[in-house]
């Protein structure tokens, strides 16, 4: 209540009114002391913002100085730890050190600078950061029962690289001590930290070669912070989950049930009844052990109660105001659980279109956050809002349009970061409320998918404890994959070699072939081709479907020899882009070919690329312009165009998919982004094709974020994109020729239909993949004469026909081992699109 009367208060003194200073001040106190308490993301962003302010009125020379240096360094290192961007953790201990160097005996200063070098430790791994913070602690002129906690969690934290003895007796020796110190001379809250760290302690001996006694020990002070909770339910969120941790981890040793049940009646207690104070992050982490228990108990209707309590948990998770990098940090934390809800619904009986919509409810979600700000207040359903409240809309998505950071604000004005943020959070609520009052999305449901499945059906692979697919043609049915699952998945990838006909046989057997043949693609088309939309999830994203089948043998059992294929991001994707999409009235192609970029080896044919398709763009009279191969001049030509392509090199950036990148000739100074592609505004008039002839434009390293889906090709799709044609992995230079040709050649032919980027891609595909079958099996006859030759020598001393393994002259060659682990060249290129 304090914060709101001087938030308000806040907002209405300019940067010149002597009353400001101090009220910012108070503002500033309440807000650190909310952060170690029950905060939520609002709260934590505005402090920062507080806090850089207070630290700009408070001068060079003041002595407050060092106290907001203090306060903003703290407050920095809970951002990090929110949002783990390595900026903040850096920026914490930059200011912290100056904050120490003013005044040493900030009580509050060395806990915070020493966690601050603990988490960089958790990050690089060097000894030398936590022996940093252990140095902070010995050193200090604080009493002991202040920084004994911190000591022995620091030593714990050491124990985890070094695995020495040493260090896990002095983290256990310290936190007993502290923990009879913080009985006698601090709050509870301190004591329930204390026991926290005990529990991880004990938990820990037990990991590297402990006892069940550790356990039971780990146990036994679980118990008593719960205890203690029982007297201060605001400091729940510190020891929520602790409990079921220990006995869960108790049940992976015994395998006693009776301890999984105490697991889940601990869990049960924390999520159900003190989850309302505690952190969302925190809630999901315990939604998902729990579903992990109900899982092993089979008890789907229970575990599915938790799946949709948790999945409705997911808007407030990631409000709207949040910097893109910021939700896309905290989603990671929620990966597979979309999954995991929608294969308890299945199981649970429920209905395919309910299941569906958990999936949906649960992927893509920064994504969904953007197609909701890019509604079209034109449309008829939107006739009877007032003029008034339509611009207060307009004004508050304007303000919240750019979803990867916050507007640059060049000003001298140090109230101009708290004033625009306390604006984003206002446009927020507004949008919020608005969304809930209005039935503005499309929600995938049984029906109304008619328009979208007009060329062919969409499937939709969950991957979890079960694997199934979603078909959706006019209605959604499921099918169940029972040689599919997430074991097989994770062997292959650690296996590496996606492209291999092993893995291609795989795909086919164990997905593609029951989808094909449950859908009626049982040959060839001898007419129109059908275009099937593949939407796999998790770690099966990684792997190509279209090209599923067993090529060598040219009997048509291959998906490409049946469908067409594209690939969507989710079917919230396909649904907002279809109601959406128009056509351009531009005809301008912006064509880009970087023969030789700085740090990166050369393309000898990226021009002859580039040739090709300036001369089929001229015949669709189409202008072509060829801009200065920089970021800038590149991200200016395509906010008109109508065709953008690409040949170069593509980075995917091994943590951050925000930074994966076209390599300009700038590129080590200001990179082509996928975060620059999300803040072009094209939807109004969207382009008809993105042609990124480079690597790896649809890989996301990192599988945490695999649900979120966000690659160079998605970024288009969402920038406006009606069409996109990219790579899984690396591709050889000259056969990016080679297709570019033939699917602009059907650009021409077909006078640029929604189905001629689908149709020119599989027909370039499938030329170059008869090509690579006739190689290989040139490549083994050859192989096989040549052992035929050295059999007949043999034969001459004494083996029969020359033949070793028995076969007839006139059969058919097989592929030798090597051979079927050679990857296909032709895979790597997919079609991502609208219908």
């Amino acid at each position: 209540m304090a914060i709101s009367k001087f938030r308000d208060l806040i907002s209405r003194l300019s940067s010149e009114d002597p009353l400001r200073p101090d009220v910012l001040g108070r503002l500033g106190y309440l807000y650190s002391d909310k952060m170690f308490y029950n905060y939520k993301l609002d709260d934590l962003k505005m402090a920062v913002e507080v806090h850089q302010e207070c630290l700009d009125l408070a001068g060079e020379n003041s002595v407050e100085r060092a106290k907001w240096l203090r306060h903003l360094g703290c407050s920095k290192l809970i951002s990090y730890r929110v949002f783990k961007d390595g900026d903040d953790l850096q920026e914490s201990i930059n200011l912290l050190e100056q904050a120490k160097d003013q005044n040493i005996y900030d009580k509050e200063l060395i806990p915070g600078l020493a966690s601050a070098y603990r988490s960089k430790f958790m990050i690089t791994r060097d000894i030398k950061d936590i022996d940093a913070a252990i140095e902070l602690y010995l050193n200090s002129p604080l009493g002991e029962y202040i920084t004994i906690p911190w000591l022995g969690s620091a030593y714990l934290v050491r124990f985890e690289l070094t695995k020495a003895p040493g260090d896990m007796r002095l983290a256990m020796s310290n936190l007993e001590k502290a923990l009879e110190l913080t009985k006698k001379h601090t709050e509870i809250s301190d004591v329930v930290q204390v026991l926290e760290n005990l529990i991880n302690c004990y938990l820990m001996k037990h990991n590297y070669g402990g006892s069940l006694d550790d356990l039971e020990q780990a146990i036994r002070y679980a118990q008593d912070a719960v205890d203690v909770e029982a007297h201060e339910a605001s400091q729940v969120a510190e020891i929520a989950g602790l409990l079921g941790l220990c006995y869960k981890t108790k049940y992976n040793v015994t395998k006693c049930e009776n301890d999984l049940l105490k697991a889940i009646d601990a869990d049960e207690s924390d999520f159900w009844v003190f989850m309302p104070v505690a952190d969302i992050s925190e809630s999901l982490v315990l939604a998902q052990r729990l579903m992990e228990s109900y899982k092993t108990l089979r008890n789907w209707e229970k575990g599915l109660k938790i799946a949709e309590y948790a999945l409705e948990l997911i808007p407030a998770y990631t409000p709207r105001y949040l910097r893109w990098s910021e939700a896309q940090s905290l989603l990671s934390r929620i990966s597979g659980l979309a999954s995991f809800a929608a294969a308890f619904s299945l199981q649970s009986g429920k209905a395919e279109g309910a299941s569906l919509a958990l999936l949906e409810r649960g992927r893509g979600v920064a994504a969904d956050l953007l197609y909701d700000l890019r509604l079209d207040f034109d449309s008829r359903k939107f006739a009877d809002l007032k003029p008034a409240y339509k611009q207060t809309l307009l004004s508050s998505i304007g303000r919240l349009e750019n979803p990867v950071q916050l507007p640059d604000l060049v000003s001298d004005d140090p109230t101009s970061g708290t004033a625009e943020l306390t604006r984003r959070l206002e446009a927020s609520k507004i949008v919020d409320e608005f969304m809930e009052s209005f039935s503005t999305r499309l929600k995938p449901d049984n029906t109304g998918f008619t328009g979208f499945t007009r060329s062919g059906p969409i499937v939709i692979i969950n991957v979890s404890f079960r694997c199934d697919a979603f078909i959706i043609k006019h209605v959604v049915e499921t099918m169940h994959l029972p040689k599919l699952s997430e074991e097989q998945i994770e062997r292959r990838l650690r296996d590496g070699n996606l492209a291999s006909p092993n893995t291609l046989e795989w795909l086919w057997d164990t997905i593609a072939e029951p989808i094909l043949e449950h859908l009626g693609y049982a040959e060839v088309p001898s007419s129109e081709w059908p275009q099937i939309c593949w939407i796999p999830t998790g770690a099966l994203s990684r792997f190509p479907l279209h090209a599923a089948g067993y090529h060598q043998d040219k009997t048509g059992r291959t998906v490409i020899d049946r469908v067409m294929s594209s690939y969507s991001s989710s079917l919230n994707a396909i649904l907002e882009g279809g109601a959406k999409d128009k056509r351009n009235s531009s005809a301008k192609a912006v064509l880009v070919a970087m023969q030789k970029t700085p740090g990166s080896s050369n393309l000898p044919h990226a021009s002859k690329e580039l040739s090709i398709v300036r001369e089929v763009c001229g015949s669709m009279d189409l202008c072509t312009v060829e801009p200065e191969r920089r970021t800038e001049e590149v991200l200016s030509e395509l906010k008109d165009c109508d065709i953008f392509h690409f040949a170069g090199h593509g980075e995917t950036d091994e943590t951050n998919p925000l930074k994966s990148q076209l390599r300009l000739e700038d590129w080590q100074t200001q990179s082509l982004a996928v975060s620059d592609l999300l803040n072009l505004k094209l939807r109004d008039n969207p382009p008809f094709l993105a042609y990124l002839s480079a690597c790896g434009t649809s890989q996301i390293k990192d599988k945490r974020l695999l649900d979120e889906s966000l690659h160079l090709i998605s970024a288009c799709r969402l920038a406006g994109f009606r069409h996109v044609v990219g790579t899984l992995w690396e591709v050889g230079d000259e056969a990016c020729v080679d297709v570019a040709k033939i699917v602009y050649q059907e650009l021409r032919d077909s006078g640029m239909d929604d189905q001629s980027v689908c149709r020119g891609l599989h027909k370039a595909v499938g030329k170059i993949r008869d090509t690579w079958v006739t190689d290989a099996r040139m490549r083994a006859a050859k192989k096989d004469l040549d052992t035929s030759i050295v059999n007949v020598k043999d034969g001459e001393n004494g083996f029969k026909d020359g033949l070793r393994d028995g076969r007839s002259a006139r059969d058919i060659v097989p592929l030798d081992e090597d051979e079927n682990e050679r990857p296909a060249p032709w895979v790597a290129y997919v079609y991502h699109g609208s219908r």
